[in-house]
This record gives C-alpha cells, structure tokens and sequence, in this order.
C-alpha cells in the first residue's frame, strides 16, 4: 500500500501545479436589461444604451445605421470604444450578441470579455451571417485581442486566448 502512495504522490507532483481554474460570469445585452441613454428616430435611426456589465463594469452599447458597437466603462469610470463595427465587422451590416461572457481566475475580478458579433456576408446576401467571436482584455487598457472565425471549437479557442496571455492589441 506504501508503494502505490508513493507513485500517486510522484504522478501528482512530476506534472507540477495544476492549471488556474478560470471561470465565466454571463450578462445580457437586451432592450429589457439596458437603458436608453440617446435615441434619435428620424436622422438614423440611432440609439445607445447603457447595459450593467459585471464587477462593476458597464457596457454602452450602441446601434447606427444597422452596425453596432460597445463601449467598456471601466468601475473607475474610465471609457474605451472598442470598435468593433470596424476591427471584427470591417465595416458590414452587423449585429452584436445578446449574451457578453466576461472571463477570469476570479469571478470579481474579470481579465477578459468575449463578445458575438454576427456580420453580413457581403459576398452573397442570401448566405447566413458570419458569427465571430471578439475576445477583450480588460486591463491595464480595455482593447480587442483576437478575433476568432467559425468553426469547430470556437467558443473553446475563444476561452483559451480569454485564459492566456493578452498583451498585444489588434491594430485598426
């Protein structure tokens, strides 16, 4: 019995510490959760909405000429325009997803945001949407890290890069 307490010890111990366990807190972008903070009918149409985010961030989320976009308020109060419309959407009619997943070892203290955006495809109107997911880092300076494209897996490799280092910013 001595021996087989050994080796487990060794196994456990030959593989070094396990991996930090990062976990996902989910809010919503809806109509119901988020209020209206500008509206413009006529000349548009245009709106902004201000969403709770998590952990004290908030998220203004915006809609002008069928192409959205996300503003990250920081619990400081500090805002960055993430630009999604232009970096994820290039431009495209496009859409952001109702849910936002904000990503970190700590549930309080989330280092990352993974948001959908559904973009037009410009090639041939009747095909579906391309679903792309957005992964952000939230500190030192909230910016877009990785777009992640369709496929198997997606939400996973999303999660992994959420979960790794994040250090450099997608350029415009």
């Amino acid at each position: 019995m001595t021996d087989l307490v050994v080796a487990i010890a060794l196994a456990l111990f030959s593989f070094g510490p396990a991996p930090a366990k990062h976990g996902s807190v989910y809010t919503e972008l809806s109509e119901a959760r988020c209020r209206i903070v500008e509206e413009n009918k006529e000349e548009g149409p245009y709106w902004l909405r201000r969403c709770p985010g998590h952990a004290g961030w908030q998220l203004d989320w915006s809609d002008s000429d069928l192409r959205q976009g996300l503003t990250l308020i920081s619990p400081q109060g500090r805002e960055t325009e993430l630009n999604l419309s232009d970096l994820v959407a290039k431009g495209a009619f496009n859409s952001l997803g109702k849910t936002v997943e904000w990503r970190g070892e700590d549930p309080k203290e989330p280092k990352a945001l993974i948001v959908r955006m559904s973009v037009a495809n410009g090639v041939e109107p009747r095909l579906p949407d391309i679903s792309r997911l957005a992964v952000v880092r939230l500190t030192p300076t909230p910016c877009l890290v990785a777009l992640i494209e369709p496929g198997a897996g997606q939400n996973d490799r999303a999660r992994e890069v959420a979960d790794g280092e994040m250090a450099t910013c997608v350029a415009d």
